[in-house]
């Protein structure tokens, strides 16, 4: 597990069975906004849509290769 603050842009976390991308820090909010990409549970988070979390959120990173292999399936 690793904060959320410390998960690169353009990396990919794990999140309440959810999958995000950490997207460009945004000026005019202030804060950088994570898009989810995949979900499991529909009730809790919309593939599309941008979320944010405090840095200190604890979430697991993805690797490029457990990815790859993820969309391999």
């Amino acid at each position: 597990m690793v904060e959320v603050g410390n998960v690169g842009i353009g990396n990919v976390f794990a999140y309440e069975e959810a999958l995000f991308v950490v997207m460009p820090f945004n000026w005019e909010e202030n804060k950088y906004n994570n898009l989810c990409i995949a979900v499991r549970n529909p009730f809790d988070y919309d593939v599309g849509n941008e979320y944010h979390f405090d840095e200190n959120t604890m979430v697991k990173e993805i690797s490029q290769k457990d990815l790859k292999l993820l969309l391999d399936k």
